[in-house]
C-alpha cells in the first residue's frame, strides 16, 4: 500500500512538473492578447478608467492594476476571471457605451502593462490562458515608441534622488 502512495506521489509530482514546464514554455504566440488591442485599450483606459485608477494604472481613489499587487491577486487566473470582473463592475454605474472590445481592449492593456505578453491571438472574454508576467517588462522600448508611461511596480525607473 505505501509503495502504490509512493508511485502515485511521485506521478503526481511529475505530471505537474510537467504541467507548469509547458506553461512557462508556451510558444511565443500564445499570449491572451494583441499588441494592437493593447494599444486600443490605453486610449478606452485614458477616457474611462484613469479618473479613478490612474493614468499609470497605480491606483489613486480606486486599487491599482499594475504592480505586485495586482499581480498578487490576478497571477496564474484565467484572463476571462480579470475580463468577467471588470465587464461586471466597471465603471461603477455603468456605461452602456462600452462594447465586448472596448472591455477586451481594456484587459489587453492592463495586461500589457504588468509585462504579461502579448501574442498572435486576440483577447476573448472567456480566455482560459493564465495571467503569467514575463521576466522582463513587455516591449519597453515599443511602449515607449507608442508613448505609453512605463510599467508600475517592477520595471518601473527608479526615483530620482532626492
Amino acid at each position: 500500500m505505501d509503495r502504490n502512495r509512493l508511485v502515485s506521489g511521485a506521478l503526481l509530482l511529475a505530471v505537474a512538473a510537467f504541467g507548469v514546464r509547458v506553461i512557462a514554455q508556451q510558444p511565443a504566440g500564445a499570449g491572451a492578447y494583441t499588441a494592437e488591442q493593447a494599444q486600443a485599450g490605453r486610449a478606452v483606459y485614458d477616457r474611462q478608467c484613469a479618473s479613478c485608477h490612474g493614468p499609470t494604472l497605480a491606483g489613486g481613489g480606486a486599487p491599482p492594476l499594475a504592480g505586485a499587487g495586482f499581480m498578487a491577486t490576478y497571477r496564474n487566473k484565467p484572463v476571462s476571471e480579470l475580463y468577467a470582473f471588470i465587464e461586471s463592475q466597471m465603471p461603477p454605474g455603468g456605461d452602456p457605451s462600452l462594447t465586448k472590445d472596448h472591455f477586451a481592449q481594456i484587459v489587453a492593456y492592463i495586461l500589457q502593462r504588468n509585462n504579461v505578453a502579448a501574442g498572435t491571438q486576440a483577447l476573448r472574454g472567456d480566455s482560459a490562458t493564465p495571467i503569467v508576467a514575463s521576466a522582463a517588462p513587455a516591449a519597453p522600448a515599443q511602449a515607449a515608441a507608442q508613448g505609453a508611461p512605463p510599467p508600475a511596480g517592477r520595471g518601473a525607473p527608479p526615483a530620482a534622488p532626492g
